[in-house]
């Protein structure tokens, strides 16, 4: 590893712990939810009307299958979301939004957008942005 790539790696993560321990305070902003969960919560409903498949929703973020179900079971518990059988595969479900959940969801975004705003985006110039995104999601690409 050259002493480029160690530096970009380390400041890649610096800042994603920098801000998710910012957004993890403000825990009460999203109804008390770990950013993980409400990160699921903003996938799910980012989703199709119909639903989104559990394996995809450990695609698209740091949780694993089994830490995917463990997340949505609490989820399901706390009554922001409900699974539904996949009418394509019945052994397969569907995760969709529950009225509660939609409800925290639009409660909570104002001050959860304003943070990863101030937290992360602010920080950065429009070109940096563009920069950041077609490498970051070139990585998740091909690590995934």
């Amino acid at each position: 590893m050259t002493e480029a790539e160690a530096r970009a790696w380390e400041a890649f993560v610096r800042a994603y712990a920098a801000t998710s321990h910012v957004l993890e305070r403000a825990a009460d902003t999203r109804g008390g939810l770990p950013l993980g969960e409400h990160f699921l919560l903003v996938q799910i409903a980012r989703g199709p009307e119909t639903g989104v498949r559990p394996m995809d929703l450990a695609d698209l973020s740091l949780l694993t299958r089994s830490g995917i179900t463990r997340a949505l079971d609490r989820l399901e518990r706390d009554g922001l979301v409900e699974r539904h059988e996949c009418p394509s595969d019945k052994r397969g479900a569907l995760v969709v939004l529950t009225a509660k959940g939609r409800h925290l969801l639009r409660r909570s975004a104002p001050s959860h957008i304003r943070a990863i705003a101030k937290h992360f985006a602010e920080p950065l110039t429009s070109h940096e942005l563009t920069v950041i995104t077609a490498a970051m999601e070139r990585i998740a690409d091909t690590a995934g």
